[in-house]
């Protein structure tokens, strides 16, 4: 037959479970024998087809979808504060962030809303320091553990950022600071653009630098490695950006939009 990669060919009824298939060339030496056994069967019936079901449509919400108002934040305003769920206790809780643009109005600690309850409370964890604005953080869990991570931020005012990586567990109410793992994109100045968790791991994706321009980097963040192994530079976004929405779906990061911040603009 032509030499064309594939053929036809009728098996014989001779059943076996090392049976290998031998080609060999018309008018040459040349042959060649399959290298893995396979089995011949006799006397099995074809198996019938099972139809297969189409999966099911979605089913419409059973309410309609509206907003409720809520019980007021604790503070009189609040601006530049992350916003994270936790899944572990069910409860809502903004990290950072300040009541104004001018400097000193900066939150000291953690406010945590209880969707059971319908509060708000401040906790009593101490912020590690001023620059908890504009921060990145997510949920991550080590040693089976869950705690909220967060990277980076500046102050209220401020010029500067930091680069610094804290922990909070909710849980214990407890806030710690990670040494030895800072957060390599901060250099310049710079701010996380957006973030989001996949895989137990913090992404930083895109940023800006204060009075300056947007970063098109991208970070991994990995708390489970030993200190000074935890960050991970990845690919670059196609294009600079700063205010990035982002989240994750499955395995997949997703960004929207974005700042292209030039100079103090």
């Amino acid at each position: 037959t032509p030499n064309d990669g594939s053929e036809s060919i009728l098996i014989p009824n001779t059943p076996t479970q090392t049976a290998r298939v031998k080609i060999e060339a018309i008018g040459n030496i040349f042959f060649d024998i399959s290298d893995v056994d396979f089995a011949i069967v006799t006397g099995q019936p074809s198996p019938t087809p099972t139809a297969t079901v189409p999966p099911s449509p979605s089913p419409s919400p059973a309410c309609t979808p509206s907003w409720a108002p809520g019980p007021a934040f604790p503070a009189v305003a609040v601006v530049r504060a992350i916003g994270v769920f936790f899944p572990a206790n069910g409860k809502f809780y903004a990290i950072g962030g300040r009541s104004s643009d001018t400097a000193g109005n900066n939150f000291a600690n953690p406010f945590e809303y209880d969707p059971a309850a319908n509060t708000w409370v401040m906790k009593s964890a101490a912020l590690p320091d001023i620059n908890v604005n504009n921060m990145a953080c997510g949920v991550l869990t080590v040693g089976g553990t869950p705690q909220i991570y967060c990277a980076g931020g500046s102050a209220g005012g401020g010029t500067t950022s930091t680069a610094r990586v804290f922990s909070y567990n909710p849980v214990t109410d407890a806030i710690t600071v990670l040494t030895g793992d800072d957060w390599p994109g901060a250099a310049n100045n710079t701010l996380p653009g957006g973030f989001a968790v996949s895989g137990n791991k913090l992404y930083i994706i895109g940023g800006f630098t204060i009075g300056a321009d947007a970063s098109a980097q991208v970070w991994q963040f990995d708390p489970t490695p030993a200190v000074g192994g935890k960050w991970l530079q990845r690919q670059n976004l196609p294009v600079a950006r700063g205010y990035v929405p982002a989240t994750a779906i499955g395995a997949m990061l997703y960004t929207g939009g974005g700042s292209m911040i030039v100079a103090a603009t």
